[in-house]
């Protein structure tokens, strides 16, 4: 499970190519890393635990995680 965290304070992150997701208890730094790169074809530069079942990854270029929340919610 990987659904994007959209908050004023993750919105902000977004200016700077950080995106804030909710991830399963189980998921591990490099499996986040891996479906990232996989999925949206890019470079992710970081990956950081910001409190439990939340990542933040910094990413070398953005991505559009609009339409991929509402890809996800249909």
């Amino acid at each position: 499970m990987i659904i994007p965290i959209l908050t004023d304070k993750s919105t902000r992150l977004m200016e700077m190519r950080q995106y804030t997701f909710q991830v399963s208890p189980k998921m591990r730094k490099p499996d986040l890393r891996r479906y990232l790169e996989q999925r949206f074809q890019v470079k992710v530069l970081a990956v950081r635990k910001s409190r439990p079942n939340r990542m933040i990854v910094r990413l070398a270029e953005s991505i559009d995680l609009l339409a991929y929340a509402s890809e996800k919610s249909n």
